[in-house]
């Protein structure tokens, strides 16, 4: 059997398999050490995401990072870019694809090196506003990356194929959320001390 893709675990982890599916899914994760560590990603992802709210992050945060904000601006035309890789996508299953893009909601994890990214994006009003969140997240030990801790204060650039810009930081517990998003193309850009990591057609679409 192949390994299972992110469809059929989050499918196994929420049981919407059939009792055959779920009964051979089961037994190939008993043998598989790859697919317990994706099912063990996917249970993280979607644990995180449930726990979420759209906040701010507090003024004591942004009033810390503002400094730091400033400095880094300077320099992100000579920073080194890495690409994020896709693992993750709610509208990459034809089940539920269609009625995810009717009400606006995407889930996306992406990845690169011992980072992860999680994404949530909702539609927040029938005029095609949106709220995007998240959380950032890095390996303990990225040979295995069966443990993660959250990365705080990291300075995040939303932009949108327009060229408007929007800037935010992550809090104490690694999340971030921008508000009132028109529908569109975006790039993100999470700026660390050494590197950006970035990805670009992040789709915000009704």
């Amino acid at each position: 059997m192949e390994h299972l893709t992110a469809p059929q675990l989050v499918d196994f982890y929420k049981k919407n398999l059939s009792s055959t599916d779920a009964a051979a899914t089961e037994a190939h994760l008993t043998e598989c050490t790859v697919c317990q560590q994706e099912l063990d990603k996917t249970i993280r992802l979607l644990a995180g995401l449930q726990e979420a709210n759209f906040s701010e992050p507090s003024p004591s945060t942004t009033e810390k990072l503002a400094l730091a904000f400033r400095k880094k601006q300077a320099r992100l035309a000579k920073r080194i870019r890495q690409t994020a890789s896709l693992d993750f996508d709610s509208w990459a299953n034809p089940a539920t694809a269609s009625v995810r893009r009717q009400l606006g909601q995407r889930q996306m994890l992406f990845s690169k090196g011992a980072y992860d990214i999680d994404i949530q994006v909702m539609n927040q009003a029938p005029n095609h506003i949106f709220n995007l969140q998240g959380q950032v997240m890095v390996a303990i030990d990225p040979e295995q990356r069966e443990t993660f801790s959250t990365l705080a204060g990291t300075q995040i650039r939303l932009r949108q194929e327009s060229g408007e810009e929007w800037w935010g930081a992550t809090d104490d517990n690694g999340r971030f959320s921008f508000l009132q998003l028109a529908y569109g193309t975006y790039s993100f850009q999470l700026i660390l001390e050494d590197c950006d990591i970035v990805f670009d057609n992040l789709d915000i679409l009704a």
